[in-house]
C-alpha cells in the first residue's frame, strides 16, 4: 500500500510549533519538493522547503478559531514557487485544538489549489494544519493532485531527533504483537512501537553490517524495509551475513538476508534489489525511505546516499569499520556511525570521502582496475579486513543511535558522529562544520526532492 508523507527539518518544525503559542491562528505560505511517480499510485514523500508568515496587513479576520486573509497574503508566496520550481502549500494553525480540517477548510483548499495549479504549473497543493500547544504540536496535512486528494500518513521532522507523527491515532496492536513485543514495549511504550511499525528504513549493503542491521530491524518491528547489493553471497561472506548458510554460496546477497528477515516476521514488508545504489533507478527508490542506513564499501555509493539525505530529508546513518593488522596481530579496530542529514556536515567534509577514489570508482571498469594494479590510488579494489563480532557491534551501535533519537533519551545535542575504538574499549564523539558553498552546506538543497538532474549529478 502507497504512503504520503510530509518531511521538514527540525528549524522548520520550531518555527512552527512555536506559533502555536499565539491565542490566534496563524497563517503561513510554503514552498514544497514533491518526490512522486505519476499521482497517488505509488508512495509520494512532500519535503518543505520554506515557509513564510502571512503579513499582518493581509488578514482581514484573524481569530482564535477563524481566518480571513486576502490575496496578497497567498499570491506572493505562490508566485516564487512558480520562479523557484516548487509546489505551492498553505500552513495555519489551530492553536489548543484538534489538527482537523473544518468544512471551510476544505473548501478554502479548493479554491487555493486551483490557483496553485495555474500559478506554479504544478499539479499538486499541499495544505498543512499544526494543532496542539507549543509543549504537545499536532499535525493533520493533504495533497492535492489534478485527480484527486490524499491525506499525508505520517510527518517526518529531522534534525538533532527524529519525530515521527501520525496523522491516525495509534492503532491497537494486535494481542500477538502484544505478547511478540511485550518487552520492548516495557521499554517505548504501545505508541513507540506504533512509530518503529511505521517506519520505512533503506539498507544499502547485505553484507556483514547490513545484514546485522537488517536483523535488528526486523526483531524490532519496523514495517518496511527496502534492501539494495548487487552481490551474491560467497563462501568468506557465510562467516559474517546473517542467514547465509553455505548452501546459498552464488545467490544474491538480498534474497538470502530477506528470506531469512522473512522467517523472522512474516508480516514484515521487505523489498529487495538486485543493484548499486550508483545507478538511478535504485537510488530513486529510497527516496521515500524514513531513514536510510548506509552499510556500502564504496565511496561512489556513499557519495550518492549523503546527497539523497539533503535532497530529500532522508536522515543517513553511515558505517564502517577499520581493522588494521601488523604483523599478524591487531593494531587497531575503529568503528563508526556517521549522521548526514541537514544540519549536520556531508561524508566528503568530513574526510570520510576521498575526492580521488570518487573519480576512480566513477571510471569503467577496466580502466579503474588499471588504476588500482600501478597503485595510483593505494587500496582501491581491495577487499577490507572484516570479522562478524565487529560488524555486529557497529550494526547494533547503528541501530541504538535510530532508537535513540527516535525516542529522545540521552544527551539531546547529538553529535554528527561516533567513533568506537573497540581495541581501546572507547567511544568518542565528534563534529566537523561543512564547507562553506558545498551542497550540504547549501539549504536551496535541502528538500528540493524530485528535479533534473536527479540530486544534482549526471547519470549514465
Amino acid at each position: 500500500m502507497s504512503r504520503v508523507v510530509l518531511a521538514m527539518t527540525e528549524a522548520h518544525f520550531n518555527v512552527l510549533r512555536q506559533s502555536l503559542a499565539d491565542e490566534h491562528e496563524t497563517a503561513f505560505t510554503a514552498r514544497f519538493g514533491i518526490a512522486a511517480n505519476g499521482e497517488f499510485e505509488d508512495d509520494v514523500t512532500v519535503c518543505v522547503r520554506r515557509i513564510d508568515p502571512v503579513s499582518d496587513d493581509a488578514y482581514l479576520e484573524r481569530t482564535s478559531d477563524r481566518l480571513l486573509i486576502s490575496s496578497a497574503g497567498f499570491m506572493p508566496g505562490f508566485g516564487i514557487a512558480a520562479e523557484q520550481g516548487d509546489v505551492a502549500g498553505f500552513i495555519h494553525t489551530h492553536p489548543g485544538s484538534e489538527p482537523r480540517h473544518s468544512e471551510l477548510d476544505s473548501v478554502v483548499d479548493g479554491q487555493l489549489a486551483t490557483v496553485a495549479f495555474c500559478r506554479t504549473g504544478r499539479a499538486f497543493y499541499v495544505s498543512l494544519i499544526v494543532a496542539g500547544t507549543v509543549e504537545a504540536p499536532r499535525f493533520s496535512a493533504r495533497v492535492t493532485g489534478a485527480s484527486g486528494t490524499r491525506e499525508v500518513d505520517l510527518v517526518r521532522v529531522i534534525g538533532s531527533r527524529i519525530r515521527i507523527f501520525k496523522a491516525a491515532s495509534p492503532a491497537e496492536l494486535r494481542d500477538a504483537d502484544r505478547e511478540h513485543f511485550d518487552r520492548q514495549i516495557r521499554v517505548f511504550g504501545t505508541d513507540g512501537q506504533d512509530v518503529l511499525r511505521s517506519l520505512s528504513v533503506g539498507i544499502v549493503g547485505a553484507g556483514g553490517t547490513g545484514s546485522a542491521v537488517c536483523e535488528q530491524l526486523t526483531r524490532l518491528g519496523v514495517g518496511r524495509i527496502v534492501l539494495a547489493d548487487d552481490d551474491v553471497v560467497t563462501e568468506s561472506n557465510v562467516s559474517r551475513i546473517y542467514g547465509s548458510r553455505s548452501s546459498d554460496v552464488g545467490l544474491p546477497k538480498v534474497e538470502v538476508v530477506s528470506n531469512y528477515a522473512l522467517h523472522i516476521r512474516g508480516d514484515l514488508m521487505i523489498e529487495p534489489i538486485v543493484g548499486r545504489v550508483t545507478q538511478r533507478t535504485v537510488a530513486s527508490r529510497l527516496r521515500h525511505c524514513d531513514v536510510v542506513f548506509g552499510c556500502t564499501d564504496d565511496q561512489l555509493g556513499r557519495s550518492i546516499l549523503a546527497r539523497l539525505a539533503y535532497w530529500y530529508l532522508v536522515p543517513l546513518f553511515d558505517m564502517g569499520v577499520v581493522i588494521v593488522p601488523k604483523n599478524g596481530r591487531v593494531s587497531e579496530i575503529v568503528g563508526r556511525i556517521t549522521v548526514v542529514g541537514p544540519s549536520y556536515s556531508c561524508l566528503l567534509c568530513r574526510g570520510r570521502i576521498r575526492p580521488d577514489v570518487l573519480r576512480a570508482e566513477a571510471l569503467p571498469v577496466n580502466e579503474r582496475n588499471r588504476l588500482a594494479a600501478e597503485g595510483y590510488v593505494p587500496g582501491l579494489g581491495e577487499p577490507d579486513p572484516s570479522v562478524v563480532t565487529y560488524t555486529t557491534l557497529i550494526a547494533a551501535f547503528a541501530t541504538s543511535t535510530l532508537l535513540e533519537r527516535l525516542f529522545g533519551f540521552g544527551d539531546n545535542t547529538k553529535a554528527g558522529e561516533m567513533l568506537v575504538q573497540i581495541d581501546r574499549g572507547g567511544v568518542r564523539h565528534n563534529d566537523v562544520a561543512s564547507r562553506e558553498g558545498h551542497f550540504c552546506a547549501d539549504s536551496g538543497t535541502w528538500g528540493a526532492a524530485d528535479r533534473e538532474p536527479f540530486l544534482g549529478l549526471l547519470w549514465t
